[in-house]
């Protein structure tokens, strides 16, 4: 049985979305949840090759299948925001000149020019997305299941390793509505953007023409 459904993520830190057109697709999070529970401290320790591309594309995630062929996809949206604001924070880099002498030997010192961009200190800002939720819409063989896998990703966005991003709570409700392509990147005949239609989106097997 399929059931439409939307799914929340309560956070309790803003979100920094990724630049791509179709941010934090939810079956990118899913496949992650999968992957690194059946992986263990394995995961993320070697490169992504087309063989762990072919093991991701086999992966019995809990959403419905749609398109045919190598461009089928799952029917998993991308994440919206609700009551989405702006916040500022500012990344600071700063050259650390004694411990560059003391680790980098003379004869392969550079000059430090501070007016070199590559020297420079840096004080740059970070916009990031501010929400109290994110949702996804999707088309879920077994809702429970797919709760509990979400369950085991604690943030979302780019850099939640520095505290951005956290879940405070995974839930999901029923939706009337059928899930419109609209809600993710779309396979296109002409024109359209190269871009990933299913996980991992950013590896090269996974690109295609979309809109």
């Amino acid at each position: 049985m399929v059931e439409r459904i939307t799914i929340f993520a309560d956070l309790e830190t803003n979100i920094v979305m990724p630049t791509h057109r179709w941010p934090l697709c939810l079956d990118g999070i899913a496949a992650f949840a999968s992957m690194r529970a059946s992986m263990g401290n394995t995961f993320g320790t070697g490169e992504i090759t087309d063989e762990s591309v072919e093991e991701t594309d086999r992966l019995q995630l809990p959403f419905t299948k749609m398109g045919s062929g190598e461009n089928w996809f799952w029917a998993a949206s991308r994440a919206y925001l609700s009551e989405e604001s702006k916040s500022v924070e500012w990344i600071h880099s700063r050259n650390d000149l004694l411990k560059y002498e003391k680790t980098v030997p003379l004869e392969d010192r550079e000059n430090v020019d501070e007016k070199n961009v590559k020297w420079k200190n840096v004080r740059l800002p970070q916009v990031s997305d501010s929400a109290r939720r994110v949702f996804w819409f999707a088309d879920s063989t077994n809702p429970d299941e797919l709760i509990d896998l979400l369950s085991t990703v604690p943030a979302i966005g780019k850099n939640w390793s520095r505290g951005n991003g956290q879940v405070t709570k995974w839930s999901y409700e029923t939706r009337d509505t059928d899930f419109d392509p609209g809600w993710r990147p779309m396979i296109v005949d002409t024109g359209g953007v190269l871009e990933g239609i299913r996980p991992p989106y950013w590896h090269p097997k996974q690109k295609r023409m979309v809109a």
